[in-house]
Parts: C-alpha cells; sequence; structure tokens
C-alpha cells in the first residue's frame, strides 16, 4: 500500500523570484522515498566569468535539521549532503532537490560520489543513490549495535580504480564493500576496537593500501596501514602518530602534531616540527609541492602558514586565523575565517578568504545565512567542491542546513593530489 503526499510552500528568494516547493512522498513498507523540489525560475546556470560586486550567487535551506555531515560532494552537476539520516541532492541546472532517508537509527556522518555517478552513504547498512535520488544498491554490514552511541554512523573511503568503499563504523567494525557492476557486498571486514566513542579516521588510500586511525579514546588507539583488498594490517605507526593525513606520490602525510611524511611500510622519511597541523589541503602542481596548514599553539590561537613539501620548510606565514579547505587551479588558497574542529558558536560571520600562493589576502566574503543572529554564528562544514565554473559549494549549519554557492576566480580545484579538504569534489582520493 503507498501514500502519496504533497505539500507545496511559496518561498520569496532573496532576488526577488519566488521558489514552488513541491514535496512528494511515497511511503512503502517503512521506507521512504525520494523527495523532489523545484524552482519555478531557470535553475542554477552560471556564467564562466565572474565580474559582480557580491560573490554570493544563492543559499538553499536543505533540511531543518542541524546535524550536517562532513560536508558536500559533486558529481555530473549534481551536489549532494548528508544530513542527519537523509541525503539531500540538488541539480545544478534545474534547481530540483531530492531527497532520500531511512527511518531508525542510523546517522550519514559523510557522503562520497563513485565515478558512474551514484552517491554512496553508510551507517546500518551501506547505500548507493543515484541522482535522482533512487536506490541503487545496498549492502548488508556487520550488525552489532554501536559501542557508545545510539545511532549507528560510519567513515568512508573510496577506490575508484576497484570500486571499493570503505566503512569504519562506531560498532567496531571496518569493512570492505565491493560495488562493481551494482552487486555490491562485504567481501572483508575487521573488528577494531571494543569499548570507545567514535573516533576512527579512514583513508586516505595508495595503491592497494590505506590508512585507518583510532584516537585517545581507545585501549587499542594508534595509525595502522591495512591492505586495502583485504583488510590485513601490514604496518602500525608509533603510537600517538595519526590525525588528519593525506596521500602523496612518494607516501602518507600525517599531522599529529608533527606533520610526518611516511612510505609504504610506515618507515619515517622526513618530519616537519610545527606549532601543531590541523587541517591541509595538499597541492602539489607548484614547484615546490606548497601545502596550506592551519598551526595552533597553547600561547595563541590558530594561524594559516605555507610549507613545502620538497624542502620541509615554512615559506610564507603565519598570517589570519582559519581552516584551510580548497587549492583553486588559478593558485589560489581559500580557509574558513574559524575552526571547524570547534563546535562552539561565533560572535560574528564566518568569512570565506581567499590567498594567492604566497599567502597575501586577495577577499574574502562574509557566509551570511537566514536566521544567524548576533553571536550565534556557526562555522561552515570543511567539505567543499568546486568546479569549474569558479562556484565554491559549502555547507553551513545556522536555523537547518544550508547549501551555499560562492562565486570564486578558480576554474576548479588544483590538478593536484589533495586540492580540496575532503580530497576532490568526489569526496574521496585514492592515488594509484
Amino acid at each position: 500500500m503507498k501514500r502519496i503526499i504533497l505539500v507545496t510552500s511559496f518561498v520569496l528568494a532573496a532576488s526577488g523570484g519566488v521558489w514552488i516547493r513541491a514535496q512528494y512522498t511515497t511511503q512503502e513498507a517503512g521506507r521512504s522515498a525520494p523527495q523532489a523540489e523545484r524552482p519555478n525560475n531557470e535553475g542554477m546556470k552560471h556564467a564562466l566569468a565572474w565580474s559582480g560586486p557580491s560573490r554570493a550567487l544563492w543559499t538553499k535551506k536543505l533540511s531543518t535539521l542541524v546535524a550536517a555531515g562532513d560536508g558536500v560532494v559533486m558529481s555530473k552537476h549534481h551536489v549532494a549532503a548528508s544530513i542527519g539520516s537523509t541525503v539531500a541532492i540538488v541539480d545544478l541546472d534545474t534547481g530540483d532537490v531530492h531527497r532520500w532517508g531511512q527511518p531508525g537509527s542510523e546517522l550519514f556522518s559523510n557522503i562520497v560520489a563513485d565515478d558512474d555517478g551514484h552517491f554512496l552513504v553508510a551507517a546500518q547498512r551501506a547505500y548507493a543513490l543515484d541522482m535522482r535520488g533512487h536506490l541503487a544498491w545496498e549492502a548488508a554490514l556487520p550488525k552489532d549495535p554501536p559501542v557508545m552511541d545510539e545511532w549507528v554512523q560510519c567513515r568512508l573511503a573510496y577506490r575508484g580504480a576497484t570500486q571499493t568503499l570503505v566503512a569504519g563504523c562506531n560498532n567496531g567494525y571496518l569493512s570492505g564493500i565491493q560495488t562493481r557492476g551494482g552487486d555490491a557486498r562485504v567481501t572483508w571486514s575487521r573488528h577494531l576496537y571494543e569499548v570507545g566513542t567514535f573516533d576512527m579516521s579512514v583513508g586516505p588510500g595508495r595503491a592497494d593500501q590505506l590508512v585507518v586511525s583510532l584516537g585517545s579514546s581507545h585501549e587499542s588507539s594508534g595509525t595502522w596501514l591495512l591492505d586495502a583488498t583485504t583488510g590485513a594490517q601490514q604496518a602500525m605507526l608509533p603510537r600517538g602518530t595519526g590525525g588528519v593525513f593525506s596521500a602523496t606520490k612518494a607516501g602518507f602525510l600525517l599531522a599529529s602534531p608533527e606533520l610526518t611524511l611516511i612510505d609504504n611500510k610506515a618507515r619515517q622519511q622526513w618530519q616537519l616540527k610545527t606549532e601543531g597541523v590541523y587541517q591541509m589541503p595538499v597541492t602539489l602542481g607548484d614547484p615546490d609541492d606548497r601545502l596550506l596548514v592551519m598551526e595552533r599553539s597553547a600561547a595563541e590561537s590558530s594561524r594559516l602558514s605555507m610549507y613545502s613539501l620538497a624542502t620541509q620548510k615554512r615559506i610564507a606565514g603565519p598570517v589570519g586565523h582559519g581552516t584551510p579547505v580548497a587549492a583553486g587551479a588559478d593558485g589560489t588558497y581559500y580557509a574558513y575565517s574559524c575552526d571547524v574542529g570547534s563546535r562552539e558558536e561565533l560572535s560574528t560571520p564566518p568569512q570565506l578568504v581567499a590567498y594567492d600562493k604566497d599567502l597575501h589576502e586577495l577577499w574574502k566574503h562574509e557566509l551570511l545565512i537566514p536566521g544567524m543572529g548576533e553571536g550565534k554564528f556557526n562555522c561552515p562544514r570543511p567539505g567543499v567542491a568546486l568546479d569549474k565554473s569558479g562556484v565554491m559549494y559549502l555547507l553551513v549549519e545556522a536555523t537547518g542546513t544550508y547549501l551555499m554557492a560562492v562565486q570564486t576566480n578558480s576554474p576548479g580545484p588544483a590538478d593536484s593530489l589533495w586540492s580540496l579538504r575532503l580530497g576532490n569534489n568526489q569526496g574521496w582520493r585514492w592515488v594509484e
């Protein structure tokens, strides 16, 4: 038995236009089918060049919930975000918004996009959605309940070459899911911990290797190199090593607190003493492989610095304050003026700040969201997408979860191994 519910509302847009929201919900056997939301204008197409006085293009409320995942991902001119137990997919050509959700105690803490136009999330099961929000496939995961949480949630990594999704979940399991041909199934699984809060990082990957880290709340805390095809442990790093990391052609770059490069056998190649690296998109297209990082110390708030991976030396900064989120194809670097690691409300609106390769400020733009009042501002989520027309898509929480489009001058991300906070526009980066 199906029930179809039509809910229509009219919302005045900032540009003076009216969005007509027609949401169709079909329910069958307890599962929520996609919901569509469509504007009555020409959609969200953007010009290739920007010359206007404001960089704000549009802001769209995706959900009344304040439970966004790590950020947004992009595939084939669609942008998607996970919000609580739902996924919102925006068609950038038409403005349509397709939503899909699961009843029950699932929390989709991050999302990735594969090369076939599917958006992948995982909690009690792994799910793939097409661009209209229809379920393409699902795969069962180990069913143990979460260790110390009410909601099941997972961290994801994806390898495009083998079409493998890796999910590390708060029931202590790490699993590899083969997604080739739509016949998804778990090919390996291992139990990592029995007690502790959900403090697991999964990824990045390099060839047949994967980095996984457990935080200090676990008795078995540490960072491991695993075989990405079987889940078998290959090497363990010294205790206290881990945190934020990315993959390079030379190995894995770790940061906690020193910036360290290790090879495929977990042997340290070099270590760079900083004030404490926290976030870092990596660009490897420049002659000196520039790395924008956030440094913090007990004496002062976090600052931005530029380092060279070739010389292992600071070449610019520290300047300003904030979190690096992107490196553009034109050599521009982007950062938020706030710390995404802090969930405290801000007293002033957050800003998107653009820098050149020597950390000279180029411009900045306030990220204002409806419903954000004085002293009640939030730092946007760290994962952004940047299309070839220079539009950056980012996720902000206020009275709900909002998708913002901001015009930059960069024709897409830098052609490098790790140009966005989450790797690339699809939310992952696997170095082959």
